[in-house]
């Protein structure tokens, strides 16, 4: 995918993926078409939840252990970055780690929108490690029901 975020870290990282053992193109147009032009993706990627309305869309994005000034949201065109920037907290050295799950790092996430929005108009809330994105469709975006007339 052209739009495909990568999270950026000091350690390169590989992983297997089903688009890397069946063929990026056939597997990348799949999930294209089913996410309704939706991309993002990424090594250490936000759990995002994203759905429309007929007048928005709406993306709920999780990210725990962040504030709201460790995140950067920029919108340019019908491309929404979703960007975090922990404030360093020094290493323990006296921890011993035996599980670590809880991811804590930098993270960028790109997704195409669908369809155009009203940029000055997105509403951006954060409660409870939950980010949530209100982008309002522009107006010739939103569906529109056409009146047959009996000819």
């Amino acid at each position: 995918m052209a739009n495909a975020s990568m999270i950026r870290t000091e350690v390169p990282v590989f992983r297997m993926t089903p688009s890397r053992l069946m063929g990026d193109s056939i597997l990348d147009r799949f999930f294209e078409n089913a996410m309704g032009g939706w991309s993002g993706t990424a090594e250490w990627p936000a759990a995002t939840n994203v759905y429309e309305t007929p007048n928005e869309l709406v993306l709920e994005i999780a990210v725990p252990g962040f504030t709201d000034s460790e995140i950067e949201v920029t919108l340019e065109g019908r491309t929404l970055t979703v960007k975090g920037t922990p404030n360093e907290t020094p290493a323990d050295t006296n921890r011993r780690y035996h599980l670590v799950e809880m991811r804590r790092g930098n993270f960028v996430r790109n997704f195409t929108l669908p369809t155009p929005v009203r940029g000055d108009d997105v509403k951006a809330e954060f409660s409870r490690g939950i980010l949530s994105l209100t982008l309002p469709k522009q107006e010739e975006a939103r569906a529109r029901k056409i009146t047959i007339r009996n000819g």
